[in-house]
């Protein structure tokens, strides 16, 4: 968190960018120019990896390379892809258990409801039993339970793959699955520690995203046709706000990483031992 005022500028240019593709899909909803709104995605997302190397870099050895740190050459592209490649694999991994869990509540909830054959045959009658019955305790179990079914197996996998980004710079080659094994003892205690370092950053992200709502009037939650009403400066207003109440998860995020790799890293165990 030290570095704050350092990536800051960096970091600024992530938020204009963030709120350059927000006005962009605010304008496509509205019938503007919608190729716009996936190139402003793709910038995102080059702009996101570059902070992300940065932060690494910072981190790791001090230095600040490129324009206010921001630069993309072979080791942002290695850390695209990297992180592209875990995405994916995290994307399906929460398919999977989405299904899984989508089961498990229909098997669940039929068993509690007292009318199963009415409710089916009825769509309203369904949609009033659910709207009710998640306010009981019942209810609340059970989506607690779906939530950590499909909430633990993405932070199992964060946690053994959580060296990636920061072995990826350091040893200037993709680093993905070759870190599985460095964690392969320690899966609790790592996830002890993300939870730690990355729940009270993620709450401030969440703030910003209710403070930006508070201050354009964006709704968080609304449907195409009610965000196609917003004026894009207010979209852009959103996304730019939302992205500097990031800063202190991107930062943490990536010295997490950081942290773990100087630990786990089998050459640096071995030259401790």
């Amino acid at each position: 968190m030290g570095a704050f005022l350092t990536t800051l500028p960096a970091y600024m240019v992530r938020a204009i960018v963030t709120g350059a593709v927000s006005a962009a899909a605010v304008s496509g909803m509205a019938g503007g120019v919608l190729p716009l709104d996936f190139l402003g995605q793709v910038l995102a997302l080059l702009v996101t990896v570059s902070c992300l190397a940065m932060t690494i870099r910072l981190a790791m050895t001090g230095e600040m390379k490129g324009l206010t740190g921001l630069k993309f050459d072979m080791e942002e592209t290695r850390l695209l892809f990297a992180n592209l490649i875990f995405i994916a694999v995290a994307f399906f991994l929460a398919f999977v258990a989405i299904i899984l869990a989508s089961i498990v509540m229909g098997i669940l909830i039929a068993m509690l409801v007292p009318d199963l054959e009415a409710i089916a045959q009825n769509q309203r009658a369904a949609e009033a039993f659910l709207a009710d019955f998640f306010v009981t305790p019942a209810g609340i179990v059970i989506m607690i339970l779906m939530f950590l079914m499909v909430g633990f197996p993405l932070l199992y996998i964060s946690a053994r793959l959580v060296n990636f980004p920061a072995a990826t710079i350091a040893r200037q080659k993709m680093m993905i699955f070759e870190t599985w094994d460095w964690t392969k003892d320690q899966v609790w205690r790592v996830i002890g520690a993300i939870v730690l370092a990355m729940a009270p950053v993620v709450l401030i992200s969440f703030l910003g995203v209710w403070v930006a709502g508070a201050l354009t009037g964006l709704p968080v939650l609304g449907d195409a046709g009610t965000l196609a009403t917003i004026s894009p400066f207010a979209a852009f207003a959103f996304g730019v706000i939302t992205g500097l109440f990031s800063i202190p998860s991107q930062l943490v995020g990536a010295a997490l990483a950081v942290f773990m790799y100087r630990g786990f890293e089998p050459d640096r165990r071995t030259e401790q031992f």
